[in-house]
């Protein structure tokens, strides 16, 4: 809270947490769905590509995968930034979190069960 006053008075926005994308759980995820965050996280190896959506270029990367961790998660940056998107670059980014609840369904009668992936849009 003093914090906070002390922003105010010097007229500086106050700091907002940065939140660790890498490792964000879906509990987490879930609380801070449709909420303006900052995240932080490390590219992981699988290629960033860049492709238009809405009229907008958008480069499309994930974190880094941990060992024990199969949480999908998605990041979505303005522009074509495949350059700055590259394997064990840090980038800290502010937008929109997402969870996308996928149901289960087959394909070719094989049975997919419904699963959770978490979603950043930067704005």
């Amino acid at each position: 809270m003093n914090t906070i006053i002390f922003c105010a008075l010097l007229g500086a926005p106050p700091t907002t947490p940065v939140i660790k994308f890498d490792t964000l759980t879906i509990e987490q995820a879930t609380r801070l769905a449709g909420d303006n965050v900052t995240i932080r996280f490390t590219v992981g190896d699988a290629p960033a590509y860049t492709w238009p959506v809405n009229g907008q270029l958008r480069t499309i990367c994930g974190p880094v995968l941990h060992d024990g961790d199969d949480q999908e998660r998605t990041v979505s940056l303005i522009g074509d930034r495949t350059r700055k998107a590259r394997e064990g670059k840090t980038l800290t980014v502010r937008g929109t979190l997402r969870v996308v609840r996928h149901e289960a369904y087959a394909v070719n009668g094989v049975h997919v069960p419904a699963w959770d992936d978490i979603r950043f849009e930067e704005r």
